[in-house]
């Protein structure tokens, strides 16, 4: 370890900082030589090291606060420091150990821990800038002392006095005095001076009185005419203090390498211990300096960090990389989706030193500043590159991490991908100069090789797809800042916290457990809403992992955008589509919310057709959505079929569609829960609106026409696993015991997934194509281990955070891997840790409900059923659906005759394929009728003929 000691006596003046647009500095950067031009000021500020805010607010103005100045008790005006602030009526200066300081022409000053050896603080009262300076109680009426690069305006007034280096030593103000009057030695580090030989006191008085009168009268001529004489002060320029503090920590470098012992050429407090399960290097390796007043140390300042990290990382002008490029207008330019808004806040905690809950770790940039470098890099370069900034402060790391995020896209996206933190952290300096180099190379290389670049490219792609070359994919990001132990304590005492609660919520629901939801106690309804916050708050940090995972095979294909506004049909459409379209308003309610830990409120949207009329009475569709119950919500614009809302329109019948808890996070008893309480919601007229008792009441003031709502008139749709959910509603209302006994007149079912998800990749080893991605079995299956690993992970915690909507492809990959693994069942099936199992028919399949429960239902509450299928559906196979008519039809004495109340057609053909009318096509699949027409497609025009021979005749 090696601890820096106060540098030497140097002649500089800084600069503020790399980035001199940033919120915490001041002024813009200095150039090596400065002509000043004695006009009006352009403000009262010094050109001084980096300037903070602090105070209640810890914001003061565009300048801050200018914490390289001082104050000691006794000295006269002349010595105060002077800073106004246009907005506050007062604020504190304080004087904060630091090193180095630089008024004293440019000196550095010795660092203390004694805060009183620096005189405390001092409150200047606030007001206008006038000229000279004055204060509102004409207490401090003297002018600021600069030995730098000075005030335009003051600098010319009067020379600055003479201090000394130590200054503000704490003693009284008649020492204090002295000390400040004290001549500096001959050849002292004045900026521009050299040596001379010693004159007399008599010479210097007269000098200095010669001085200060062509001063006054300088100042005098600044008032009186536009253009004056230019006075030239030449300094040493920012980059040049960031050179000698590399130069200082290459000496101590070139140092440790002549050491003898291995450890001691890597530094003074490193081990390196031989264990009989390997050899480990620890320690701290170097440590920044001390007294680093620029380390954040309140949420505030932190904040304000954090946003200037996630500007930069949205920065997109004047960036290395081409604008042009597909990688940079899908991840940067303005409106881009490729990242989610919560990643680039999480990303830039992360460096700093916060990850899950507000947790610090090794090696984030504030770590590195207040405990030193203890990551063990094995390249030589490398870990040299790194200690080649053990003088730099907090503030300057920061600047040019600023710098180099804002210019260098890529290094972003790696940032994002987990990759390349410590490179990025350790030197973000070395990597400008690196990047701007890179960029510079690669420009050369693509005019050198030319079309032949293009050539290679075409040929690689060409061989990739002839080869299948699988996609490859990171499973887990590095948990770099996080060790297993610091996440199981974290989690385990969030998962404490969720137990008392819910323990809390039960004593409160005693007598009111059988009560719907909406009917809660108002003590209760507050525990719910404390847990929701809860969730809601650490929700983003619990799915970090999560979704990393789940994003697959990468996050084009998992953008909720995807579907959107695309040449093919069913996914030309726009976010408009039920409005401006199909001719429906959309509204949205919550029908109840989850029993799990975060109580999430689960919405149910309303879709009302645009000519209704006053007088109408609108039948009801229930809509249930597909999407493997992983993805799919009941607003999801791309997968509603067409003929549905045409249908429900020329009916004038009101759609709600609601949303459920989605895997695999969610499983099967969550599902059945949603819609056990949605039924419940509906028939007992509930509501959760604020002032609002029944939803029928509140939809009709949606509407603004005197319209009635008829209940008893539904039908119930649903498509691939929105038809599991169908059939699930169906058992569940005519339950003998426990059912809501709704009338339902009939059930749509559409190319339904009756059993548990399943798929098999082909018997000769070929992939499977996934959004058009061939991927192969063994990459299919390390990510499907990867998402249980991952749900299991917080399952074990009992905080396995609620999804209730996927907008696809978003979360659509899980479906696809879980069920080609043979996973997806388990998944479903297990039971919620610290929550009740439920029975075993809330983890049944809908053949095997078919099978075991017919008995347990009253069958007059159990509808007709049209159910259409495709014949080569490879997703949720025909034959399911055979066997599900079968079972039902067969049963004595059965509540299903087929052909008059179990109806299935087996499509083989459809009239319209891709689009184009005429296209005739044997292709059906899975999902085929999104935008298909019942006039051109006559399976439709049944289906739709039959459901209505039920809603709309049935007495």
């Amino acid at each position: 370890m090696y601890h820096p000691p106060a540098p030497k006596s140097q002649s500089f003046s800084f600069a503020p900082s790399v980035d001199p647009a940033a919120t915490l500095n001041v002024g813009p950067a200095a150039p090596a030589t400065v002509t000043w031009q004695p006009s009006a000021p352009l403000n009262n500020y010094d050109f001084g090291f980096t300037n903070y805010g602090f105070g209640t607010n810890n914001v003061f103005g565009a300048n801050g606060v200018d914490i390289d100045h001082f104050f000691a008790a006794g000295m006269d005006s002349v010595n105060y420091n002077r800073h106004r602030n246009p907005v506050l009526e007062v604020f504190g200066e304080y004087n904060t150990p630091l090193w180095p300081l630089n008024e004293d022409v440019g000196e550095y000053n010795m660092p203390t821990n004694d805060f009183d050896q620096f005189g405390g603080s001092l409150l200047v009262p606030n007001e206008p800038f006038t000229d000279p300076f004055t204060d509102s109680f004409n207490t401090f009426n003297g002018d600021e002392v600069h030995t730098g690069i000075q005030d335009q305006t003051t600098a010319l007034l009067e020379p600055a006095p003479k201090t000394d280096k130590k200054r503000g030593s704490g003693k009284k103000s008649t020492d204090t005095n002295k000390k400040m009057n004290k001549k500096s030695p001959p050849g002292d580090n004045k900026v521009g001076k050299t040596k001379k030989a010693p004159t007399s006191k008599k010479t210097e008085a007269k000098k200095a009185e010669a001085v200060k009168k062509a001063a006054a009268k300088q100042a005098e001529a600044v008032r009186k005419t536009v253009a004056a004489p230019e006075v030239t002060v030449t300094i040493q320029t920012y980059e040049d203090h960031i050179e000698e503090m590399e130069r200082m920590a290459k000496i101590v470098i070139n140092d440790q390498k002549k050491q003898v012992q291995p450890e001691k050429q890597l530094g003074e407090n490193v081990n390196i211990v031989s264990t009989p399960n390997g050899v480990y290097v620890t320690g701290v390796f170097w440590r920044a300096p001390d007294n680093d007043i620029s380390i954040p140390t309140t949420q505030a300042q932190e904040n304000a960090l954090v946003a200037r990290l996630v500007e930069a990382l949205r920065h997109n002008q004047g960036c290395l990389e081409s604008e042009t490029g597909n990688e940079f207008i899908n991840r940067w330019v303005d409106g881009a989706t490729y990242y989610y808004p919560y990643e680039f806040d999480a990303l830039a905690r992360e460096l700093l030193y916060e990850n899950l809950f507000q947790h610090e770790y090794q090696d984030t940039m504030v770590d590195i500043h207040q405990n030193g470098w203890t990551k063990s890099v094995k390249d030589r370069s490398l870990r040299d590159t790194f200690q080649e900034t053990m003088y730099f402060t907090f503030e300057e790391r920061f600047d040019f991490l600023v710098t180099l995020l804002k210019q260098s896209k890529t290094t972003c996206r790696d940032l994002l991908k987990g990759e390349r933190f410590f490179t990025v952290v350790g030197n973000p300096k070395a990597l400008i100069k690196r990047t701007k180099s890179n960029k510079s190379a690669n420009v050369q290389k693509k005019d050198t090789l030319g079309v032949g670049t293009a050539a290679k490219k075409r040929a690689r792609e060409e061989m990739e797809e002839k080869e299948h070359v699988p996609v490859k994919r990171i499973l887990f990001r590095s948990k770099v800042n996080m060790t297993a132990s610091q996440r199981d304590e974290v989690l385990s005492k969030l998962s404490t916290h969720v137990r008392s609660l819910e323990s809390n919520l039960q004593n409160i629901l005693q007598s009111n457990a059988a009560k719907a939801k909406w009917k809660w106690p108002a003590e209760a309804m507050g525990v719910v809403q404390k847990m929701r916050q809860l969730g809601e708050d650490v929700t983003g940090k619990l799915r970090e992992e999560l979704d990393w995972v789940l994003a697959w095979p990468n996050k084009e294909l998992a953008n909720p955008k995807y579907f959107y506004g695309r040449k093919d049909l069913p996914f030309d459409r726009n976010e408009d589509w039920f409005e401006n379209v199909m001719g429906f308003n959309k509204y949205e309610i919550c029908y109840t919310f989850t029993d799990g830990w975060d109580k999430v409120e689960l919405m149910a949207t309303f879709l009302i057709p645009d000519n209704l009329e006053p007088g109408d009475k609108c039948p009801v569709v229930w809509n249930f959505h597909g999407g493997g119950f992983c993805t799919g919500a009941g607003d999801h614009i791309p997968w509603y079929s067409k003929t549905t809302l045409e249908h429900a329109k020329k009916r004038k019948a009101i759609v709600i569609a609601p949303d459920y808890p989605l895997g695999p996070e969610g499983n099967y008893k969550d599902i059945v829960d949603s819609i056990r309480d949605f039924l419940r919601f509906y028939k007992e007229d509930g509501c959760f609106e604020k002032g609002e008792v029944n939803w029928t009441q509140w939809l009709v003031k949606k509407i603004g026409k005197d319209v009635t709502i008829d209940k008893d008139r539904v039908i119930i749709e649903g498509e691939s696993a929105g038809a599991h959910a169908a059939v699930t509603a169906l058992f569940l209302n005519a339950d003998i015991n426990n059912g809501t006994k709704l009338n339902i007149n009939a059930a749509l079912l559409r190319y339904p997934m009756l059993a548990h998800y399943q798929r098999s990749f082909p018997s000769n080893g070929q992939p499977l194509n996934y959004m058009n991605y061939k991927v192969s079995e063994e990459d299919v299956k390390k990510q499907a281990e990867a998402i249980v690993a991952a749900v299991e992970e917080l399952e074990r915690y009992g905080l396995v955070p609620t999804r209730a909507k996927g907008y696809a492809p978003q979360y659509m990959a899980p479906a696809f891997l879980l069920s080609t693994t043979k996973m997806w069942k388990d998944m479903f099936k297990r039971k919620h840790e610290h929550r009740a199992a439920g029975s075993s028919r809330d983890t049944m399949d809908c053949i095997e409900r078919a099978s075991k429960c017919l008995k347990d239902v009253e069958h007059k509450y159990l509808p007709p059923i049209v159910m259409y299928h495709g014949h080569d559906d490879a997703n949720c196979p025909y034959e399911d659906a055979e066997q599900f008519k079968e079972i039902l039809t067969k049963y004595k004495p059965s509540p299903y005759i087929e052909n008059e109340t179990f109806f299935l057609e087996r499509v083989t053909q459809l009239s319209e394929k891709n689009g184009v009318v005429g296209n005739q096509s044997s292709e059906v699949g899975h999902g085929f009728d999104y935008a298909l027409s019942a006039e051109r497609e006559p399976f439709l025009e049944r289906a739709y003929n039959r459901v209505d021979g039920f809603w709309l005749m049935r007495e």
